[in-house]
C-alpha cells in the first residue's frame, strides 16, 4: 500500500481549508490562495501566511500566477503584487484568473479583461473593430 498522499488541514497550519488556487514559485515553494484566509506559502514542511493584516489586498484569493520572482494574486478586490517581501496593491473588479504575456499581466474579470503594466491596473477596450 502506498502511504506517500499526505492532507493538510487547519491544524498543519493552512489558513482556511477552501483553497482556490495553487501555484508553485522557481524556488519550489507552493503559494496557496485560500477562500477567506489569505495566502499560504508551503515549504514542504510548514505554511506561512499572509493576510489583510499583513499587506494583501484580500483574504479572498480567485487567482495566482508566478512569473520573473513576482505573485500575481487575483483577488475579490483586484490585484496585488508580492515581490522582495512587499504588497502592492491595485483596485480592480474581482480577478478569475491571470495570463502573463510579455510581463503583461492579463487579468479576467466580470466587467472584462484588464491589463497591468508599468505598475498600474486599466481595462483593455473591447470594442475592436476590423
Amino acid at each position: 500500500q502506498n502511504n506517500q498522499l499526505r492532507a493538510y488541514t487547519l491544524k498543519d497550519g493552512l489558513p482556511q481549508s477552501q483553497v482556490n488556487a495553487i501555484v508553485q514559485d522557481d524556488l519550489g515553494y507552493l503559494w496557496i490562495g485560500t477562500q477567506g484566509g489569505g495566502i499560504a506559502r508551503f515549504d514542504g514542511k510548514s505554511f506561512t501566511v499572509w493576510n489583510e493584516k499583513k499587506g494583501l489586498g484580500s483574504n479572498y484569493i480567485h487567482a495566482l500566477k508566478f512569473d520573473k520572482n513576482k505573485l500575481y494574486i487575483g483577488t475579490r478586490q483586484g490585484l496585488s503584487v508580492y515581490t522582495k517581501n512587499n504588497f502592492e496593491i491595485h483596485k480592480a473588479p474581482r480577478i478569475y484568473d491571470i495570463e502573463i504575456v510579455n510581463q503583461t499581466a492579463f487579468l479576467s474579470t466580470r466587467q472584462g479583461i484588464y491589463q497591468y503594466s508599468d505598475n498600474k491596473v486599466e481595462k483593455l477596450n473591447s470594442n475592436i473593430t476590423s
